[in-house]
């Protein structure tokens, strides 16, 4: 199995559009500038490693499932759990 910088960018991009949030407002929670993520995104960029970790613990994920694919069976009950929380968290603060 080899890295595919296209599909690693595909992850990232479906892991941003899962929290509805735009180039933009993830660009700037990572400090980067959106045409630097949207070059990642399309695979015509690399993120470095200090990036990569900074995504992958942002996005709730492991570095494998960002660079190679491979999910941990335990990432989607975490991810789910993560999204329950944020829910409620929403529904606490709307009350």
């Amino acid at each position: 199995m080899r890295f595919d910088s296209t599909k690693c960018g595909m992850r990232i991009k479906d892991l941003r559009n899962r929290k509805n949030m735009t180039q933009m407002q993830l660009s700037d929670r990572l400090n980067i500038s959106y045409r630097y993520l949207s070059r990642i995104e399309n695979g015509i960029s690399v993120a470095s490693v200090e990036l990569l970790i900074e995504m992958a613990d942002y996005f709730g994920v492991t570095l494998d499932y960002l660079l190679m694919g491979k999910e941990n069976k335990n990432n989607g009950l975490k991810q789910q759990l993560k999204n329950a929380i944020e829910i409620l968290e929403a529904v606490q603060s709307a009350v």
